[in-house]
């Protein structure tokens, strides 16, 4: 069954976006959400992942063929490190992207918009009600407001677009007895992943390191902490992507 035209346009756009404008792309096969791509003389096998969740991207990955590349609206931390691991390479709609095929080499970052904002809403206040709903599991007006000390139009408002962006499901519309609960929790803390990291504070205190990765640096230096008794934590986008690549295991 062939995607429509459309989509097929989509994946195509996406990696000529990423690519120098003389560079000769064309489609070849068209086949469900996976695409065969010939880029000069290279022949490259990619999937379609959505919106680049985790979980999606390992659909993608576990097609056959094994593509070779996954293309995504936006490729998110745990997604990136799902790909490297699976030695796959990637391109998402903000631009960003790591491809080394044959003697295609690309390496790009996205255009810093913030996408997820404008698209889906995310605010400061729908970012604490996501963290308290990962956090407690608790979806009642009443308890987020206790636990936030947001308002209850706040809670009610982040609520309201938790569930138009489909990671909660409401029994009601609206009313004292409207309750909702978590459609895919995986889902819900990789949007969150991404949304913390994009409305990350203008408050920041900066200092330089040598990590190459983040997560395994602070969890190196944390056990450290650990050893000399001093109290610490981690919070926002760092904490989200250590969840997300933990229920990966």
């Amino acid at each position: 069954m062939a995607r429509p035209k459309k989509s097929s346009n989509r994946l195509e756009k996406a990696i000529r976006s990423v690519l120098p404008p003389s560079a000769h792309v064309e489609t070849i096969r068209v086949e469900d959400d996976q695409v065969l791509l010939v880029i000069g003389t290279q022949e490259i096998k990619a999937s379609w992942a959505d919106s680049g969740w985790l979980k999606q991207v390992r659909k993608a990955i576990g097609r056959k063929p094994k593509p070779d590349i996954v293309i995504a609206r936006k490729i998110s931390p745990g997604s990136k490190e799902e790909l490297k691991k699976n030695n796959i390479g990637w391109v998402d709609e903000t631009g960003d992207a790591s491809i080394a095929i044959g003697s295609i080499i690309v390496s790009k970052s996205g255009i810093p918009i913030n996408e997820i904002q404008s698209e889906a809403s995310w605010t400061k206040s729908t970012l604490a009600v996501a963290e308290t709903i990962l956090c407690t599991k608790e979806t009642r007006v009443e308890e987020i407001q206790r636990l936030t000390g947001l308002s209850r139009g706040s809670c009610t408002k982040a609520l309201q677009t938790l569930t138009g962006m489909q990671l909660l499901t409401a029994s009601t519309k609206r009313g004292p007895q409207s309750t909702r609960s978590v459609r895919d929790t995986e889902q819900l803390l990789t949007a969150y992943a991404d949304a913390a990291t994009l409305l990350s504070p203008k408050e920041k205190i900066s200092l330089g390191v040598t990590w190459k990765d983040p997560t395994s640096g602070l969890q190196k230096i944390g056990e450290k902490w650990d050893r000399k008794g001093i109290e610490w934590f981690a919070t926002g986008a760092v904490a989200a992507s250590v969840l997300v690549l933990a229920s990966a295991i």
